[in-house]
């Protein structure tokens, strides 16, 4: 793994100093490195980032989540210092985008990663070593991102869409009375709801 993907969301809650300090020790640690760095808020002020050894590409923000997600696809490892997340969408996204996520052991993160299985854990959320220990263990060991992106695929596969749609159908069918097996009537309430969900997605930004 080679390229590493943090995001700066502009919230105290979200850990952004423990980050910064994440991207200054970066340099004293690794070597042709790629470190793409999202900006959502445009008055933030990251470190200084120039640099021989790594690359640093400044991206700045909002987002749409396709974009993030693309951003997430031609990275190998994502960074999340947050100290409170809500469910933690953007780890998930990232293990979907093949992304190895590197996160504090924060709330609903906790429902769907576990260490060392699909993700990273860093129990230490103040430490910006702590993140960067686990970011050099990937760095390090091939079969253990190998492992870990199995167990990322495994874990997807509980959250997939069409499936959550299909569960949504069950739920319509029942409140407008029409019964679960009619093919036609399931297949019209899931491109329905299909199309509202993803342009939900597309218009939302991060």
């Amino acid at each position: 793994p080679r390229t590493i993907l943090l995001i700066a969301r502009g919230d105290y809650r979200k850990g952004d100093y423990v980050l910064f300090d994440v991207l200054r020790k970066i340099d004293t640690l690794f070597t042709n490195v790629t470190v793409k760095v999202v900006v959502v808020n445009k008055d933030f002020i990251l470190p200084v980032l120039h640099s021989k050894k790594n690359r640093y590409d400044i991206i700045q923000g909002p987002l749409t989540r396709v974009k993030i997600f693309e951003l997430m696809q031609s990275s190998d490892i994502y960074v999340d210092t947050s100290f409170s997340e809500g469910f933690g969408l953007t780890a998930l996204e990232s293990m979907a985008a093949g992304c190895i996520p590197v996160v504090s052991n924060s709330f609903g993160v906790m429902d769907y990663l576990v260490d060392f299985k699909n993700g990273l854990l860093v129990k230490e959320v103040n430490n910006a070593d702590a993140f960067l220990d686990r970011i050099k263990l990937l760095m390090n060991d091939v079969n253990l991102c190998r492992e870990i992106r199995i167990g990322m695929m495994n874990t997807i596969k509980k959250y997939d869409f069409i499936d959550r749609v299909r569960e949504y159908e069950l739920v319509f069918c029942k409140k407008i009375k029409l019964p679960t097996n009619t093919h036609e009537a399931l297949r019209s309430i899931e491109k329905t709801i299909s199309n509202n969900i993803l342009k939900m997605f597309i218009k939302r930004g991060s």
